[in-house]
């Protein structure tokens, strides 16, 4: 079950509502800092039990829908996944600065407003940050492996465990092929269906910020679009 629910307030304003109890209350508080502090929602707001965030938007949509909405002209949309990339990237730095990490994305955690925003919804996908060298984020108990995975998620086997805190630039790396191919259904994705996409945008920004999330070793994996 979510671990969130999206509904209208009030005319034009939205309000995301987190469950979890005490025993999450500092990683929610977390979460919703994450998607105000960086303006990625420009005029958000929380509730003062910080379980509630609040903003404006015409519409909000899932990926997946937005997704299928655009794939008609997914191909000449170069600006728009510029700046998911930026939204989102936003994100996974603020929580990093806050010790937190995801540790994968899905279709479903992923949220669009207003066709110009992405946001990250799905609380239950951060967890903190070891004080380790290198940084990881460690698992106790078994964890959904559906979605957008690095291959050190894919391949963890055994329990407890775990993986470097940036496998998620991997994800994201996903997350974006997922959008240039304008179908919901390659969230894993094989090499082959990699470097067909890839091969289409070569010499471009963006095929250097993909490869540069997926990278094969994990410590040379950026966020980093130049």
């Amino acid at each position: 079950m979510p671990n969130y629910k999206v509904c209208k307030d009030n005319g034009s304003k939205y309000c995301i509502e987190f469950s979890g109890g005490e025993e999450k209350k500092s990683d929610t508080e977390v979460f919703i800092k994450s998607l105000i502090e960086p303006q990625i929602l420009v005029g958000a707001s929380s509730n003062l039990h910080r379980n509630k965030l609040y903003f404006y938007a015409e519409f909000v949509t899932t990926f997946a829908d937005f997704l299928q909405k655009k794939k008609a002209r997914i191909s000449c949309e170069m600006n728009a996944i510029m700046n998911m990339i930026d939204c989102l990237s936003k994100q996974i730095f603020y929580l990093e600065s806050r010790g937190y990490s995801f540790f994968k994305l899905t279709m479903d955690s992923i949220i669009v407003i207003d066709d110009c925003r992405f946001i990250v919804i799905d609380r239950g996908l951060i967890f903190k940050i070891n004080n380790s060298i290198p940084k990881t984020i460690s698992f106790y108990t078994p964890v959904n492996k559906d979605g957008f995975i690095s291959p050190e998620l894919k391949n963890l086997s055994v329990l407890p465990s775990s993986i470097p805190y940036n496998s998620i630039y991997y994800s994201l790396g996903l997350v974006v092929l997922c959008y240039l191919n304008g179908s919901p259904l390659t969230e894993r994705g094989s090499v082959l269906e990699q470097d067909k996409i890839l091969n289409s945008i070569i010499d471009t920004k963006l095929f250097g910020f993909i490869k540069r999330c997926l990278h094969s070793n994990v410590e040379k994996r950026r966020l980093l679009l130049i």
